[in-house]
């Protein structure tokens, strides 16, 4: 029993022993691949694997001087063998890289293990780094999948034998002639509203299960092989390891922010074909290069598409006092931006009054003063609406942010005027409230009436309604194009096959400074039909107009004034060109004689009450 507990009592300390050397083991390896990244090769590679002699590092700085001094260098070409003979005891071959590419070093002997000669050749980076020492009667190549550009140095000594010696820098995926180099397309969709690009591309057609891919994005130059964007990038290349297994040690990012400090910056997305870039620098070109990376054969990846991209910065369009402006907000990815610059001649109490107007949709505005908001943010604009700044800065500059309120609901275009003056120079002042109801107690089968509050402009202004028909009371749920605000203006609204009637009048409120009610009735209109009704104003028929808030009315679906109580489904009345063949009203016979049929007190009270619940759902 004592032993048994003796046991359990040392289970937690054998736990706790346990997950010690799990983590004092995670961090010597997460040290040894920091010391790797650092230095660039593994410490196998660093170390000369043989002849080492255990020389110190100012031992070996001593050999490099010793051979760059006294040894005369050969320049090496690629893929052209030299000879060396016997009689030369010490040679210096010297590799120019250029650029970073896969480097393969050959040196073959003439001589067999066996033989009584011997050679023993070593690998200098930059007469600075031994890479390798090696006999080459046991190991005739050395090989880097990304070699850094530089300066590499191979010295050879050789004891009565011959020696072949040539180098290449081919990449592995020209050993594959049946690959498609064909470059595939790369689509770029461009977010100026956020700042961000989203980078898609199609997958490589060569094993598609087994490739991973990679974005490279330079300011510089483009990036012709994968050893180059890795060299060039911050991570920097790492000789002495596949090319996948750098990749593998960068992290997966949705969205991949691009330092402007760094000249390549590399995203690895894994299997994913897309990726979100953010915080490219305006004003510059970049080039962006997608690569593809085998999984499962060492160091083979090619260039899959290129493409290059300019990031313009958003310049604000100017506005001029008084007159009419049209921003597109599907240019920049739902965002229009607008300057204006108040007169340094102004007062100091200088009112800034805007109106804007969203075409079709919904909208917020922000205004800004030196970066700074100059009003709170005014949200969810679906009308033409009159912002006012009060106490303007004379000789300041105020930037206008217009932004979709919805992604999902589009918003094309909207009209923006600005003035510092009690009026608009070719647009008439609106009220504060523009707003268009209708009176429901006037509305009939056939005519209703519309309110609206008059202008308070001193000058004449010119007021006139358009009145478009809704075929059905799910009209504006469905796909039929019905106008917008900013149509008004066009010629072509005449030609609107839902427009019914057209009303311009002139106030006679010349002399009012305040707002005062207006009315208007509204004839010749079909029962139980829904109709979309606009009001402008302009300047008696100069310059531009201004709308006021749309309204959308019903009329009544029972004419009162019949003895006889239709659907609003079997009586058409006519209404000149839009007029349809009036349908026989209910109660006529087939023969064509009328049939005076007197409701029953059943039917009676069941049409008063659907048309009280009629009413009452137009009144909310």
């Amino acid at each position: 029993m004592k032993r048994q507990r003796l046991h359990v009592a040392v289970l937690p300390l054998f736990l706790l022993l346990a997950a010690t050397l799990v983590q004092t083991s995670a961090k010597t390896f997460q040290n040894e691949a920091i010391e790797r990244h650092q230095h660039g090769c593994p410490r196998s590679q660093r170390t000369p694997q043989s002849g080492a002699g255990g020389r110190t590092s100012q031992q070996w700085r001593a050999v490099i001087d010793e051979w760059s001094n006294t040894v005369p260098a050969t320049i090496l070409s690629p893929d052209k063998p030299v000879l060396m003979v016997a009689s030369e005891v010490r040679m210096r071959y010297v590799i120019h890289l250029a650029e970073t590419d896969p480097l393969s070093i050959v040196v073959t002997p003439s001589c067999r293990p066996s033989g009584v000669g011997e050679i023993r050749w070593t690998v200098v980076f930059n007469e600075t780094e031994i890479l390798g020492t090696y006999n080459a009667l046991n190991h005739s190549s050395f090989e880097l999948s990304c070699a850094t550009r530089g300066i590499y140095h191979v010295w050879v000594e050789s004891k009565g034998c011959t020696a072949e010696i040539y180098y290449n820098t081919r990449s592995l995926v020209d050993l594959w002639p049946m690959l498609n180099r064909t470059l595939s397309p790369i689509k770029i969709h461009q977010h100026p509203r956020r700042q961000q690009f989203l980078v898609k591309w199609e997958k490589s057609k060569f094993d598609i299960h087994a490739m991973h891919y990679c974005l490279v994005v330079s300011r510089d130059r483009p990036q012709r092989t994968l050893c180059q964007a890795l060299a060039n990038s911050a991570f920097g290349s790492r000789c002495g390891m596949s090319t996948f297994e750098i990749l593998q040690r960068m992290s997966v990012e949705e969205e991949k922010k691009i330092p402007q400090d760094v000249q390549t910056t590399i995203a690895c997305t894994s299997s994913r074909t897309k990726q979100m870039i953010k915080g490219l620098k305006p004003n510059t070109t970049y080039f962006l290069e997608v690569f593809a990376i085998h999984t499962h054969k060492q160091n083979l990846s090619y260039l899959l598409g290129a493409t290059m991209i300019h990031v313009n910065r958003t310049r604000p369009t100017q506005l001029i006092e008084g007159k009419l402006a049209i921003g597109k907000l599907s240019t920049l990815g739902g965002l229009a931006l607008f300057s204006f610059k108040i007169p340094k001649k102004s007062p100091k109490n200088t009112t800034l009054k805007l109106m804007v107007t969203p075409c079709i949709g919904t909208v917020n505005v922000e205004i800004f003063r030196k970066k700074r908001q100059a009003i709170k943010p005014i949200i969810d604009v679906y009308y033409p609406r009159v912002i006012t700044i009060e106490h303007a800065v004379p000789g300041e500059r105020y930037q206008i942010q217009i932004t979709e309120a919805d992604e999902h609901y589009r918003t094309n275009r909207i009209q923006i005027v600005a003035s510092t003056k009690d009026e608009f120079l070719n647009m008439p002042q609106l009220p504060d409230n523009t707003t268009v109801v209708e009176v429901t107690q006037l509305r009939t089968c056939h005519a209703t009436t519309i309110a609206w509050y008059s202008s308070p402009d001193k000058r004449k202004i010119r007021y006139c309604t358009y009145i478009f028909k809704q075929h059905t009371k799910h009209q504006h749920y469905s796909n039929v194009k019905m106008p917008s605000y900013c149509e008004l203006e066009n010629r072509d609204i005449y030609q609107h096959p839902q427009l019914q009637q057209t009303h311009c009048i002139f106030s006679d409120q010349a002399n009012h400074t305040e707002p005062v009610p207006m009315s208007m009735s509204i004839s010749n209109l079909a029962p139980a039909h829904y109709y979309l009704i606009f009001v402008t104003a302009s300047l008696g028929g100069s310059g531009g107009s201004l709308p006021y808030r749309s309204a959308r009315v019903k009329t009544h679906p029972y004419c009162r004034e019949s003895p006889q109580q239709p659907s609003g489904k079997s009586q058409q009345l006519r209404t000149g060109p839009f007029a349809k063949k009036q349908q026989q009203p209910r109660g006529h016979l087939k023969g064509g004689a009328s049939s005076h049929h007197k409701p029953l007190p059943q039917e009676r009270r069941n049409n008063r009450l659907k048309r009280n619940r009629d009413e009452e759902e137009d009144q909310r």
